[in-house]
């Protein structure tokens, strides 16, 4: 898969690094230190794809991230962030990124997210025409809101569709949740794949694992035959948990493993199930309090919001 990167960081060792390490896996690759002249060579229409530092002086990734769509709106960009900073990178979603990294990451984890943010443009070129029909059949006419706020609402459904990242939406019981994700969902890359609602406040701790993970035969009391759970269910599409905060601190745990490691074992298994796919999270809680109080893991949370 042919791709034109360009590499903006303004640590010239890390640069070097990264055109390295991109060009060795097969990719066009033009890098600069300076966000300024990455505005310029971006307004060449000579790349695909931007790879960008968040924090950089002068021009953070974010504002870098704003001056290239205005020019380029189609352009993929991927931010690369240190842990600290994720909230800030969550918000350049909000503009129109398409991932994160978290630094440090593997040669490995470069190529996974840029291939798969270079199949992502090649799959929206190819199918502009039929998203349009797709969108318009399966837009918004199920949700009730012609207020700005609601028109707002749905821009951002359409811009964070357009992505693959995870996302947390929040909003009292009543307001729409499941359909703001349904949403989503159809106007995703996903959208041939399932969409699967699961309410984690409706299944007691112990089932929930079963429900989520599967199970295998002979693993407890009453498990007579293989079971697949939802998450494998869903591989290829869209997995929507409605209240998430009412997960336990294990199921947590496991959930946040399998969004790292996009693979996990279902209850008494021995073996790894490779699984691809997209979390839309719902609640009627605040996440962040919980955060404070330990009742709701600051990973997962970031990897869901």
């Amino acid at each position: 898969m042919p791709g034109r990167i360009l590499v903006v960081d303004d640590e010239a060792e890390m640069l070097v690094s990264l055109k390295k390490i991109l060009t060795r896996q097969g990719f066009t690759v033009e890098g600069t230190t300076e966000p300024e002249a990455a505005v310029a060579m971006i307004g060449t229409g000579a790349f695909d794809l931007l790879l960008t530092d968040l924090k950089m002086p002068g021009m953070d990734g974010v504002e870098l991230l704003k001056r290239v769509k205005r020019i380029q709106p189609d352009l993929i960009v991927i931010i690369l962030t240190g842990y600290a900073r994720v909230d800030t990178a969550v918000a350049a979603m909000k503009e129109g990124a398409f991932d994160y990294l978290e630094k440090p990451f593997s040669p490995g984890q470069i190529e996974l997210v840029v291939r798969r943010a270079l199949s992502h443009h090649r799959l929206e070129t190819e199918n502009l025409l039929l998203r349009a029909r797709i969108e318009e059949q399966f837009g918004f006419d199920r949700i009730v809101g012609k207020s700005p706020e609601m028109l707002a609402v749905f821009d951002l459904v359409r811009k964070v569709a357009r992505s693959d990242m995870n996302v947390l939406v929040i909003g009292e019981s009543g307001t729409g949740k499941e359909l703001i994700a349904n949403a989503i969902h159809l106007n995703s890359p996903r959208r041939e794949k399932p969409f699967i609602p699961v309410d984690c406040g409706a299944i007691v701790g112990t089932l929930m694992e079963s429900e989520l993970f599967g199970y295998v035969k002979g693993s407890f009391t009453g498990a007579n035959t293989n079971k697949r759970g939802l998450i494998e269910m869903a591989d290829g599409g869209t997995l929507f948990l409605d209240e998430l905060g009412e997960l336990s601190p294990s199921l947590q745990v496991k959930l946040l493993r399998t969004l790292q490691e996009r693979k996990f074992r279902p209850v008494g298994g021995s073996h790894f199930i490779s699984v691809d796919i997209r979390i839309v999270g719902a609640t009627n809680r605040n996440l962040r309090e919980a955060v404070k109080a330990g009742t709701f893991r600051e990973d997962l949370y970031h990897r869901l919001n």
